[in-house]
C-alpha cells in the first residue's frame, strides 16, 4: 500500500472512531419498536455511538417520519450527549448490568438556588456544581435504562429542564450481543430490533438512500413475520391454560390495541384484577379479560360456561370501576378476548355479532383480533415500500 493509500485508509478508520451515527425511527412504525411502558404516539427514537463504543437509544416526545441515518463528528460520550452536560467527575457511577433508574430528577446545587420552581415535585438526585460534575458515567461493562427521568441544568446562564421519557445507555456496542431477553425487554420482538441496531450501528453505517429504506423495512418485515407465525402457533395450543395466553399477551401487548397510549398488564379493580388496561385516551379506558384460544364463546347460542364466568367478571369490575377514583370522568369499556372464528359455525358467529351489536359498554373479540393487527402493521410496511 502507497502512503496515498495509507492516508486514506488513517482517515477513513479515525473518522469511523469519531462519528456519532444518528437514526431515526420511522414514525409510522414508531409504536412497534418501544418497550411496553412506551406505548405512546408523537416521539422521535435516536441512536448515538460516539468514539469508545458507547451506544445509546434516547426516545424523546417529538414526532418524526422519516427514516434518516447521519453521522456527525463529535469526542463526546453519549451520556453527554444523551444528558447534555457531563464534567470530568460524575456524582453516578453505573458499574452492573440492568440498572434502571426510573421516576429520578438529576439537578445540582446552582439550579436549585436559582431555580427552584423548575424542579419537579419527585425524588431529586443532586450532583456537583454546573461547571464541575454531571449526573452519570456508565463503565465499559454496565448499562442503564432511564425511565421517566428529568435532568435540570444551567447551560450558558439559562436554565435547561430536559425531560426523558426512555433512554438506554450501554458502556460499549458489544454488551447488546450478550442481551438476556427475560431481563431487558417487554418482548423478543424489542430485543430482536436492538439486535438489528447493533448490526446497523456497528457494520451497517451507509447514507441514506432508497436501498437504506428498503433494507429497514425488511427487518422489520421479517420481525412481523416471526411474530405472525408466533401468535398463530401458539393460539393453536389446545391444552394451554389461561396463563399461558397471558403471558404471550404480555409479550406481544402492543397488538392487542395498537392506538394505545399505554397497555398495563394485571391492574387492580378494587378487590379484582383486569388482566389488561388500555388507556387509548384522556378519557377512555378498556379493561379486558382473557379466556384461553381454545375455548369457544358459544356453543350454538348458548353462552359458553367460559364466557359466563368472563361476563360475570366484567359484572364485577364495572362494580368495582365506578369506586376507582382513577376512573371517574372517564368512559370505561370491558373487553373478553376468547375463542377463533375458524372454530365457530356460522350461527355462533351470527351470535357473536349480535352479542357486540346489542351491548354499549362490552365486546366479545377472538384471537382473531390480535392477528388482525399484526396483519395490518404488515400492510403498513408494504405501503412503506411503495
Amino acid at each position: 500500500m502507497d502512503r496515498l493509500e495509507r492516508a486514506k485508509e488513517f482517515f477513513k478508520q479515525y473518522y469511523r472512531r469519531t462519528s456519532v451515527l444518528v437514526t431515526q425511527i420511522p414514525h409510522e412504525l414508531r409504536s412497534i419498536l418501544l418497550p411496553g411502558h412506551m406505548l405512546f404516539g408523537r416521539f422521535k427514537a435516536i441512536i448515538y455511538l460516539d468514539m469508545t463504543g458507547r451506544l445509546a437509544l434516547e426516545i424523546t416526545r417529538k414526532r418524526s417520519s422519516r427514516i434518516s441515518i447521519k453521522s456527525r463528528e463529535t469526542t463526546e460520550r453519549v451520556e453527554s450527549l444523551v444528558l447534555r452536560k457531563l464534567g470530568g467527575r460524575n456524582s453516578l457511577l453505573i458499574k452492573g448490568r440492568h440498572t434502571v433508574l426510573r421516576g429520578l430528577v438529576f439537578t445540582n446545587a446552582d439550579f436549585a438556588a436559582r431555580f427552584p420552581h423548575k424542579i419537579p415535585d419527585r425524588d431529586v438526585f443532586p450532583f456537583g456544581p454546573s461547571d464541575d460534575e454531571g449526573p452519570i458515567e456508565v463503565a465499559e461493562e454496565a448499562d442503564v435504562k432511564l425511565v421517566d427521568v428529568d435532568v435540570c441544568l444551567i447551560l450558558h446562564g439559562r436554565p435547561f429542564v430536559k425531560h426523558i421519557p426512555f433512554a438506554w445507555l450501554l458502556g460499549k456496542a458489544d454488551l447488546l450481543d450478550d442481551d438476556d431477553p427475560s431481563v431487558t425487554a417487554d418482548s423478543d420482538f424489542y430485543l430482536s430490533l436492538f439486535g438489528s441496531v447493533h448490526y446497523l450501528v456497528t457494520r451497517g453505517h451507509e447514507k441514506l438512500g432508497p436501498d437504506t429504506k428498503r433494507k429497514v423495512i425488511e427487518v422489520y418485515s421479517g420481525f412481523l413475520s416471526r411474530i405472525e407465525k408466533d401468535l398463530a402457533a401458539s393460539f393453536r395450543l389446545t391444552e394451554a391454560d389461561e396463563r399461558t395466553f397471558h403471558q404471550l399477551l404480555e409479550r406481544y401487548r402492543f397488538f392487542i390495541c395498537p392506538q394505545a397510549m399505554s397497555i398495563e398488564s394485571e391492574v387492580p379493580i378494587g378487590n379484582y384484577r383486569a388482566d389488561f388496561c388500555i388507556r387509548s385516551g384522556i378519557d377512555e379506558i378498556t379493561l379486558v379479560e382473557i379466556e384461553p384460544s381454545h375455548s369457544k364463546p358459544f356453543i350454538g347460542c348458548s353462552p359458553s360456561a367460559r364466557l359466563q364466568g368472563a361476563l360475570g367478571q366484567v359484572r364485577m369490575w364495572k362494580e368495582a370501576s365506578e369506586k376507582k377514583v382513577e376512573f371517574f370522568g372517564k368512559r370505561v369499556i370491558f373487553w373478553v378476548l376468547i375463542g377463533l372464528l375458524e372454530d365457530m359455525t356460522e350461527d355462533e358467529k351470527a351470535c357473536l355479532e349480535r352479542f357486540n351489536r346489542d351491548t354499549t359498554d362490552a365486546a366479545i373479540l377472538t384471537y382473531d383480533h390480535i392477528i388482525e393487527n399484526v396483519q395490518s402493521t404488515r400492510r403498513l410496511l408494504d405501503k412503506l415500500r411503495e
